[in-house]
């Protein structure tokens, strides 16, 4: 969670009251001069960029083809429409492919398609979205080898990490390991992420044998102590409350409890690697719960809302979200969260809302930074200055990147650097 920043301006607070007027249906008053003069804001970037990435296939893991494959047509003899067909063009793990085209193809079978060439052979076909989504890798970003697909941490999952997080998560006192203050009780993005490192870890070669036995009795200690407890269950499904008033930017303060779409997903990653490790079906149901939470609108009690027509997944959850205080770390870490939910549970659903997510994400880029590269963490003035925290958006992007296979977010990524100061 971040420090709020307290800068209020004349902008916002006619944004605000413009807002209140429109919702309780106060009387509007002409203004004669704008409050801020030659405000330009940038258009979305539109425009996928696909074309050339050459992506490795990892094997079936969210098909339901028995054996993915390279779909081509099918003409007949007798005219009428060409028709989907698979010849001898199925897909084999390590086969490298090359995307050709930036769009989508719908041809009528239930799902989209991008098209590729496959290299060993110059076969040129169509596959499936969720093969490419859930079933290959992109090169060069850091990702977990996970049965037939991979995970994306957005956390150092070394062994010492590991290690670490365990001591943490053995400690008897969690309001002391976890806390978000004096008297303020356990921070659930704490919490969460602190598990989240053995738990994600237990499936790296990082950490096996009595690693991985320590990790799961850690995480049931953990879940027992504090995720199924302080697990706030409803129709909208499962979340955890900061249990602390919280003010924030613009003069916003969230009363105590109140939620977060990434403390969530991280608590939803942490229940789906459980049910991985134990078999145990109480963690996958509240995994599902968590997710559910996560996807029901902010008007409604959870954490999505709306943004120029596209879904997004809110740091700060909180009815009705108006106006939004938008943190972007966050919300990258909320959807490669979602991701990693939907290849341990193999998801198929879940794999293309994420996909969606973080395609939605990557239209926003040209708010994500200044004309020379400074990462604009907010739509609050804050800039990255941390090297550090440079380094892991710049890996969050890039993972963004990997799950949507749009390289528009890593390419940005690649110009991040850091500011001197939290605003300039």
């Amino acid at each position: 969670m971040k420090k709020p920043v307290i800068l209020v301006v004349a902008a916002v607070i006619f944004a605000v009251g413009a807002a209140a007027a429109a919702r309780y249906g106060l009387k509007r008053y002409r203004v004669q001069k704008p409050l801020v003069e030659n405000v330009v804001f940038p258009k979305a970037q539109e425009t996928p960029r696909r074309a050339g990435l050459t992506l490795t296939y990892s094997g079936n893991h969210f098909s339901t083809f028995a054996r993915d494959a390279i779909f081509t047509f099918a003409k007949s003899s007798h005219g009428g429409p060409e028709l989907l067909n698979v010849l001898n063009t199925y897909l084999a793990p390590g086969d490298q492919l090359r995307i050709e085209d930036n769009e989508l193809f719908d041809f009528e079978a239930g799902t989209t398609f991008l098209k590729v060439t496959r290299l060993s052979d110059s076969v040129t076909g169509y596959v499936p979205l969720e093969t490419i989504v859930g079933e290959t890798t992109l090169e060069g970003v850091t990702a977990i080898p996970f049965e037939r697909s991979s995970l994306l941490p957005t956390l150092n999952i070394s062994r010492a990490a590991i290690d670490e997080a365990l001591a943490t998560l053995n400690d008897g006192d969690y309001d002391k390991a976890f806390s978000a203050g004096e008297g303020k009780g356990i921070h659930p993005v704490i919490a969460g992420t602190t598990a989240m490192v053995p738990l994600l870890g237990a499936f790296t070669s990082e950490c096996v044998a009595a690693c991985r036995t320590n990790a799961q009795a850690a995480g049931r200690r953990f879940f027992d102590l504090y995720g199924f407890p302080k697990a706030s269950r409803s129709a909208i499904g499962a979340a955890w409350a900061y249990e602390f008033d919280w003010p924030m930017h613009w003069g916003i303060t969230l009363k105590a409890p109140w939620y977060s779409g990434y403390a969530n997903s991280v608590m939803a990653l942490n229940a789906a690697a459980m049910f991985k490790l134990t078999g145990e079906e109480r963690y996958r149901d509240l995994a599902r719960d968590a997710v559910k939470w996560l996807l029901t609108p902010t008007s409604q009690g959870g954490a999505l809302y709306i943004s120029q027509n596209r879904e997004f997944i809110a740091e700060y959850a909180y009815a009705p979200g108006v106006p939004n205080v938008r943190v972007f770390d966050g919300e990258m870490k909320s959807i490669l969260s979602l991701y990693n939910v939907a290849v341990i549970l193999e998801d198929g659903a879940l794999l293309r809302r994420s996909y969606e997510l973080s395609e939605n994400f990557a239209t926003i880029t040209a708010i994500l930074q200044t004309g020379d590269g400074l990462i604009v963490n907010a739509r609050y003035p804050w800039l990255v200055d941390s090297p550090g925290y440079t380094s892991l958006m710049k890996l969050w992007a890039s993972q963004l990147s990997a799950v949507s296979k749009n390289d528009v977010l890593r390419a940005a990524a690649a110009k991040w650097r850091k500011a001197n100061a939290v605003w300039e």
